[in-house]
């Protein structure tokens, strides 16, 4: 086994917040690390990402230290961490955006040929308001983005993005419970974690009583699931 720490350790940094693996990379985020990629500008619990690669012995090398490019203090970049190909995702739950406070960001970095990652794309909700922590669970399927977000109520959301021929990140649509799934009060938190595959969108809402035809229980909790044949069948 191979065991891994901050190339540049910090104290409370708490590197390995998150962790995501493919084959030939590994992304783990320390969300209260201050210190930007550069070596610079100091920012409490701004947050990092740190890439490693599978070298040809089979061993993990430290490639590159990623933050974003307007980080601010207690942004916690790193919440969520997610690699497809050659696009990775890491999100900022706790992103102020404009006067919305913890609004919530998804940072899109693409990797580039000699394997190092590069910012792209701010990707942050259509319909963003204070504490909605849009980039609390994030995934990808394909050229398709999964985000979670709007929980000020917290009633909760995914929200659908899609990548375009220029590479842009671009949205198509908010999925929410409805109906009497949504339950009578709507403070499901649905979407808190999501998950989706080729046919199928997955949803789960830890907070949600209601269970049609069956007991009212606090905060048993549900999951949603959705299918869909392009984004006008959700």
């Amino acid at each position: 086994y191979n065991r891994l720490v901050s190339p540049n350790r910090e104290e409370n940094g708490r590197f390995g917040h998150n962790v995501y693996i493919t084959d030939k990379y590994l992304a783990i985020s320390a969300i209260n690390e201050s210190v930007a990629a550069s070596g610079e500008s100091s920012l409490a619990s701004a947050g990092a990402v740190y890439m490693y690669e599978l070298n040809e012995r089979n061993e993990w090398k430290f490639k590159q230290k990623l933050t974003h490019s307007d980080r601010f203090q207690y942004d916690y970049f790193g919440d969520e961490v997610i690699i497809s190909g050659d696009d990775l995702f890491i999100s900022s739950q706790n992103k102020h955006i404009g006067d919305k406070k913890m609004a919530g960001a998804v940072y899109y970095f693409e990797k580039q040929s000699d394997g190092y990652w590069i910012e792209k794309q701010k990707i942050i909700s259509p319909d963003r308001a204070h504490r909605d922590l849009f980039g609390y669970s994030v995934d990808v399927q394909d050229d398709i983005l999964l985000v979670s977000g709007d929980w000020r109520d917290p009633s909760g959301a995914g929200y659908v993005f899609i990548k375009s021929e220029c590479g842009i990140w671009v949205y198509q649509t908010k999925v929410t419970a409805f109906g009497e799934l949504a339950g009578p009060h709507s403070k499901d938190a649905f979407g808190c974690w999501l998950a989706m595959s080729e046919s199928y969108m997955l949803f789960g809402a830890i907070y949600d009583d209601n269970a049609p035809g069956k007991e009212d229980l606090y905060e048993s909790g549900s999951a949603f699931i959705f299918e869909y044949d392009g984004f006008d069948t959700i």
